[in-house]
């Protein structure tokens, strides 16, 4: 016979779940992520917490830790707003998650970079400009393909790393997959964990590797991808000169002695052979992204089929 503790507890229980339940469905239609000025603040969020406020140092790059190819993670997911005619997630809104996660990766990736080139710079200020000149990054193109539907409330994580940069361009891309599909053994940004038997850290190092062939497409909602230029007033700053400037580009002797927490080769360890290896495999990997890359780079064509002398409409809305 069930004791009276025992039915008690089953009924507190019942009504925590039928609780949670009502919560969980009133965050649901009225989630904030919809509201106005809820994409301002969701970006803000990166900008004040991981651009401003954080003060640690951008991991060094070792031939076991690429950090510039590293992916950060946003988690969302899908309230009642964001919901079509066909009940999955829709189409336009994925541009708006997209912007979020994009501004963490910056703002994360970025943040000594941005701080060095933003204003006027102690640190070499004849290449940086004066305080006149407005530092940002300038978004150029986006481009999205939709693998699998998004279903209501369902949590979802978007994977956004730096795809490849040429002398202009930088390109990131961001995969729109399953909650827990991302696994990571710890976080850069992180204490590394300790005495760990079971993380064989070179291991993962040299396992990350782009496989476009045989990615994993049984998890990814959509794949989204831009192009993004870096701005000091008129003039356009090299990816590459940005990516030295933020640590995540081995450096060398005088090109690195005016980065306070550079990647140089002093810092890293490395003599001369291991760092020309590590900067092989970073023009492998730049490489391989850019070869996708191209992709993005073909959408500038589609101008050109505009005819602004065209006479003959079907119809307007």
């Amino acid at each position: 016979m069930e004791s009276a503790w025992q039915l008690c507890k089953r009924t507190m229980e019942s009504i925590l779940h039928f609780l949670g339940t009502i919560i969980d469905t009133l965050l649901f239609m009225l989630s904030a992520k919809v509201f106005p000025f809820a994409w301002h603040a969701r970006s803000y969020y990166s900008f004040l917490f991981r651009h401003k406020l954080d003060g640690r140092p951008v991991p060094l790059t070792t031939p076991h830790a690429i950090t510039v190819f590293q992916p950060t993670i946003w988690t969302s997911s899908t309230p009642l707003g964001e919901i079509d005619i066909m009940g999955h997630k829709t189409n336009s809104t994925y541009a708006t998650d997209f912007d979020v996660a994009r501004s963490y990766h910056i703002c994360s990736m970025f943040r000594v970079g941005l701080k060095m080139w933003s204003g006027l710079s102690f640190v070499n200020p004849q290449s940086r400009g004066d305080e006149t000149e407005l530092f940002y990054p300038a978004l150029a193109g986006v481009s999205f393909t939709f693998h699998r539907a998004i279903r209501p409330r369902q949590k979802y994580e978007i994977s956004t790393r730096i795809l490849s940069w040429d002398d202009k361009w930088l390109y990131l891309i961001s995969h729109f997959v399953e909650r827990g599909a991302c696994k990571p053994a710890y976080f850069s940004d992180r204490k590394k964990p300790q005495h760990d038997p079971e993380l064989n850290l070179e291991v993962l190092g040299y396992s990350q590797s782009f496989d476009y062939e045989n990615g994993s497409r049984s998890i990814v909602f959509a794949t989204g991808m831009a192009k993004m230029v870096f701005k000091k007033g008129r003039k356009t700053i090299p990816p590459s000169q940005f990516l030295s400037d933020c640590g995540l580009l081995p450096q060398q002797g005088s090109d690195a002695a005016h980065l306070p927490d550079n990647n140089c080769k002093e810092k890293v360890g490395l003599d001369d052979e291991e760092l020309t290896k590590l900067k092989e495999s970073i023009e492998v990997r730049r490489t391989m992204g850019y070869q996708v890359a191209q992709h993005l780079n073909n959408l500038d064509k589609g101008s050109s089929v505009f005819n602004v002398a065209e006479k003959i409409f079907y119809s307007r809305a």
